[in-house]
């Protein structure tokens, strides 16, 4: 029953051909690397733009600079809009310096700061809901463990009762460790499995495929593919971290271990990706 109506819920369930289970996870898996590309570029145009921000002044000064410049209509000292012309503006912010609407502007500003973060995080939290979801829906693969964000990784690293600290790379190494441990019928050695999941524990790496990895590498940053190779237990080579060098090692591991490799290559070669 819901806890505020009362009324009672529930799903239904239908058959599913395993021809059409295939296809929704197919489809999963586009649409969660789609996802993944996205925040990546989102986080790249984060990191630029808060380059560019430490590279200036920053802060009032040159949000004031924005608004005598007539690239904003909106006073950054008072909140007052409504300009036509660019020496209105000028002039309004020679004379603005009532500290009443100043700091009731401050005010109004730091509330729809902490409100836009607020929404923010549970869009996130969402976000990396959905992906875990849609990841054990797909069979919880340590392999596919690089589609998640680094919050999902966490939250699994805590039910699992592992470490939650470190990086993207050591969060998936742990997890990954500790999948192909159950699966391997083995106990850990460790107590929390903490050490082991962090070196590897002589585990051997899983399986990959055509399926578990990015369709297309080259998009995607030195940061995801060192998960990608964390996800498959490939052990980088000291010195061998370029982008080119762990697209290599994928897909050199990618041809020894899948039978549909070669296929998977000639269609990165016809794309003029090797």
């Amino acid at each position: 029953n819901c806890v505020k109506c009362k009324k009672e819920f529930g799903f239904k369930e239908f058959y599913v051909s395993e021809k059409i289970e295939k296809e929704l996870r197919e489809e999963l898996r586009d649409t969660q690397e789609k996802w993944m590309k996205e925040k990546e570029a989102k986080e790249r145009r984060a990191r630029g733009s808060r380059g560019v921000a430490s590279g200036s002044k920053g802060g009032e000064p040159e949000e004031e600079a924005v608004f005598v410049a007539g690239l904003s209509d909106t006073c950054p000292r008072c909140g007052e809009t409504g300009f036509r012309k660019t020496d209105e503006q000028i002039e309004h912010l020679t004379l603005c310096n009532d500290p009443l609407k100043i700091r009731a502007h401050k005010r109004k500003r730091e509330r729809d700061n902490a409100a836009a973060s607020k929404k923010q995080a549970g869009a996130s939290r969402q976000e990396e809901a959905a992906a875990i979801a849609a990841w054990r829906f797909g069979g919880s693969q340590s392999g596919e463990l690089w589609r998640l964000t680094e919050g999902a990784l966490r939250g699994l690293a805590g039910e699992e009762g592992l470490e939650t600290g470190g990086n993207k790379e050591e969060l998936i190494a742990r997890l990954a460790h500790n999948i192909n441990v159950k699966k391997s019928g083995f106990l850990l050695g460790t107590g929390d499995g903490s050490d082991m999941s962090a070196r590897g524990g002589g585990i051997q790496a899983s399986n990959i495929s055509a399926d578990s990895v990015p369709k297309n590498m080259h998009q995607m940053s030195e940061t995801h593919l060192r998960a990608v190779c964390a996800s498959h237990g490939l052990k980088i080579p000291k010195g061998k971290s370029s982008k080119a060098s762990l697209i290599r090692l994928i897909e050199g591991e990618l041809y020894k271990t899948d039978d549909h490799a070669n296929m998977f290559l000639e269609n990165h070669e016809d794309n003029g990706d090797a």
